[in-house]
């Protein structure tokens, strides 16, 4: 807008010479007491110096716009005031060097948005500062191609926003600071992708973005409100598939997620450093959990389709314990080696009360029967003689047969 201004009454200034004599000759001032005109109208006014050397310009533009230019010694327009635009509205303050090369402006837009302008020596625009319609103020910076290379504003809403650009005006990186008060910082591509991004909300929790060549997110970092890291890496479609978290408890896992975004593996420690592996199905029922204990002690459940332990397998201090369940994880059996060379079988109902167990201690067999009550009703196996025998017993534990 601004080169617009002088460059058309530059033109004019041979024209308005011309036109001073013809102006002043067809103009018919009414004249008031003593000789003095009331009033001159003329198209051009040009004001000279002692020697008669052009020093100023008042003239309107075809469009009916006024203008005031200042000269200097060399008659170069190094000031210029004017009210007009290619709209036929705004209003403009001009200074050029002595070249005549505009290199400062203060202008109004159309819209009476006021703004400020710097030009280098080439005519090039450098510097733009502006205000928008709704208040909203904007300080550009140009690269010596016009490019708009950097940029600061303040918007309407609150927030604020630092921008660089590349040599071909394309955003590459951002630093913003949304109404709320959240700063975030953006990289993007040559092809306008958004690549990186950090940030911290509202509850200053930080979070770092990067995405592939089309945008998607495939890495997340993040710091949750509780001070809990966690890392998320996603697939081509954005969806997440692999995840590493810590809680505030201490314990961490690491957890891998399928296309259609259920769990199916997880390599975690609890909180004493207990480590676990639990693997699921499609549906993102556990079907195996393989486990260390604080003790030492390792264990191997397996899972029905429902989510119930059907089978366990133990090794603790005590004993090595394998548990088979039914759908609903209670009645089962389970068989076990107590105390390094004891054998022992247990058949457990509904209630998950044992009803039967066989047993082999130091070489010798023997089973027990129980009531729903727990209590034991038949009893037999061998003595380390080789003798052996069989007793059942009432509620109150008193034989009630015994053989031989």
């Amino acid at each position: 807008m601004a080169g617009y201004f002088w460059r058309i009454w530059a033109v004019l200034l041979a024209l308005s010479i011309l036109w001073l004599g013809w102006c002043m000759k067809t103009s018919q001032p009414a004249e008031a007491q003593g000789g003095v005109p009331d009033e001159i109208r003329a198209k051009c006014f040009v004001l000279v110096d002692d020697e008669g050397k052009e020093c100023a310009y008042l003239h309107s533009a075809p469009d009916g716009s006024p203008g005031l230019f200042l000269l200097d010694t060399q008659g170069k327009p190094r000031v210029s005031l004017a009210v007009a635009s290619p709209e036929g509205t705004g209003a403009a303050l001009i200074v050029s060097d002595a070249q005549g090369t505009q290199r400062a402006e203060f202008g109004l837009y159309a819209d009476g948005s006021p703004m400020v302008g710097f030009w280098d020596a080439e005519d090039n625009k450098r510097v733009l500062l502006s205000m928008s319609a709704d208040g909203s103020p904007h300080l550009r910076l140009y690269d010596s191609n016009g490019k708009v290379g950097a940029g600061i504003a303040t918007l309407a809403d609150g927030s604020s926003a630092f921008v660089l650009a590349d040599s071909n005006g394309k955003v590459r990186a951002s630093i913003v600071v949304e109404a709320d008060g959240s700063p975030a910082m953006r990289l993007w591509d040559s092809t306008d992708k958004l690549r990186a991004h950090i940030a911290l909300g509202a509850d200053g929790s930080p979070v770092l973005r990067l995405a592939d060549a089309i945008g998607k997110d495939r890495v997340r970092i993040n710091i949750n409100a509780d001070g809990s890291p966690s890392l998320c890496f996603s697939d081509s479609s954005g969806s997440p598939r692999t995840l590493i978290g810590l809680v505030p408890d201490g314990s961490s896992n690491l957890a891998f997620v399928d296309s259609s975004g259920k769990g199916r593996a997880v390599i975690g420690l609890t909180s004493d450093g207990s480590p676990g592996l639990y693997m699921a199905d499609s549906s993102g029922n556990d079907r195996v959990g393989i486990a260390v204990d604080s003790d030492g002690s390792p264990a191997l459940r397996l899972y029905d389709s429902g989510g119930e332990n059907c089978a366990f397998i133990s090794v603790n201090p005590e004993a090595t314990l394998l548990t088979l369940s039914d759908s609903v994880g209670k009645a089962g059996i389970s068989l076990g080696v107590f105390d390094d060379s004891n054998l022992g079988l247990f058949l457990s109902d509904s209630s998950e009360k044992v009803r039967a167990h066989i047993v082999l201690a130091d070489g010798t067999p023997g089973f027990r029967l129980y009531d729903s009550g727990g209590n034991a009703r038949v009893a037999g196996g061998t003595r380390t003689d080789g003798s052996w025998g069989l007793v059942v017993q009432d509620l109150e534990g008193r034989a009630l047969f015994s053989a031989p």
